[in-house]
């Protein structure tokens, strides 16, 4: 029994230390930026994991010499008074910014995002409606613009069998598979939530 409970420990021990790996801790306009397993902090506000309500990220390289790196992280919560976002520019080099950028990004996947993704998917099956910038994301799908002639629209129901959904340039492009007149294009760096809606329509198509 003391063999077993010294293995555990130490399994115990190293997956605490995989975890502390996967953590980012960065300075970002002089304040402390960090994302654990704990939850994301940022100066004096921090949000557990099941506290974010809603995420959205991206990146932008802007031209220049050094050219300016933008990246933006954007944590919701219930309280808006608690919701933050994390805006750096970098000009310390592509590459460098590049891995800054990349820990944060791993950081935010690998401890808020699954949080959010599991909320997100619990309030569908409770057939709660969840507005995702101009779209309606329901149990049944998704919720969005259908462009006829003369600039008329209407909202209609794409059932999630029907669409698709595709990440390309900070972009979420929704599209209809039989209707090419229905489909939304949203903006990750703005629109909570766009990411994690497109993961779960892809894994509801």
């Amino acid at each position: 029994l003391e063999h077993e409970l010294q293995l555990d420990m130490e399994s115990y021990d190293e997956s605490i230390a995989k975890q502390k790996a996967e953590e980012a801790h960065l300075i970002v306009d002089g304040q402390a930026f960090s994302i654990t397993r704990e939850g994301v902090t940022f100066g004096r506000k921090s949000l557990a994991p099941d506290e974010v309500q809603g995420v959205r990220w991206g990146t932008a390289v802007l031209p220049g010499n050094p050219p300016l790196c933008v990246m933006t992280l954007g944590f919701t919560a219930h309280d808006p008074a608690r919701s933050f976002k994390v805006l750096w520019a970098g000009t310390g080099g592509l590459e460098a910014e590049r891995k800054r950028w990349d820990a944060a990004y791993a950081a935010n996947t690998r401890f808020i995002v699954p949080a959010v993704l599991a909320q997100f998917s619990a309030r569908l099956e409770q057939s709660m409606t969840q507005e995702v910038g101009p779209v309606s994301v329901t149990k049944d799908g998704v919720h969005m613009l259908s462009r006829g002639w003369l600039g008329k629209t209407k909202k209609v129901l794409v059932p999630w069998s029907d669409l698709v959904a595709h990440l390309s340039d900070n972009v979420v492009d929704l599209r209809s598979r039989r209707d090419p007149k229905v489909g939304e294009r949203l903006d990750v760096t703005t629109v909570d939530n766009a990411v994690p809606g497109a993961w779960e329509a892809k894994k509801r198509s």
